[in-house]
């Protein structure tokens, strides 16, 4: 915690405020609207970057701060996605026995009609000056293989009423400290 005192005059100046830590240094964005599909094998990771986004810390003591929110589909009831700096998962959960390890998880009720949006909030400290891939995977945790789809829902017809298509983005912030 930084603590530091703040002065205000009566003309609006602001003294004191010598550090930059806390300071966004830079905000970095991707917006995906274009759906996608694919297909997962048993209790496995998709290899399709679903969201990715870039960004290179000024200092390695910068902190990034990486929000998502993923609209996924499947044809079957459970899908989650994974947050990744590069091909390390971060901000997941714990594993233990047959229960993956994900960033966010959803069960659907209605296969054919749902999308869900899968969202993430995480504070990273990678301790790098590289640039540093931030990217967004599907996992399959039934047993069975099942397709997964972005930004649509599996019956993505014009026949019926419930099939929206949706929007998918990522954001990235330094931090610095």
């Amino acid at each position: 915690c930084l603590i530091m005192a703040i002065t205000i005059n009566g003309n609006g100046t602001i003294s004191g405020i010598t550090s930059g830590a806390g300071k966004i240094l830079q905000v970095l964005s991707d917006f995906e609207s274009t759906p996608t599909s694919q297909t997962i094998g048993p209790n496995t990771d998709g290899t399709t970057k679903v969201l990715s986004i870039t960004i290179t810390p000024s200092s390695t003591s910068s902190k990034i701060l990486v929000m998502y929110n993923l609209n996924v589909s499947t044809d079957y009831s459970f899908a989650g996605s994974t947050l990744r700096r590069g091909t390390t998962k971060i901000s997941i959960g714990t594993s233990t026995g047959s229960r993956m390890a994900t960033t966010s998880y959803e069960y659907q009720t209605d296969t054919q009609l749902q999308s869900s949006a899968h969202t993430c909030m995480f504070l990273d400290s990678p301790s790098s000056t590289s640039a540093l891939e931030y990217n967004v995977i599907l996992t399959n945790s039934n047993n069975g293989t099942n397709d997964f789809y972005t930004n649509r829902t599996p019956s993505d017809t014009n026949t019926n009423v419930l099939r929206n298509r949706t929007a998918s983005s990522i954001i990235v912030m330094e931090v610095g400290a």
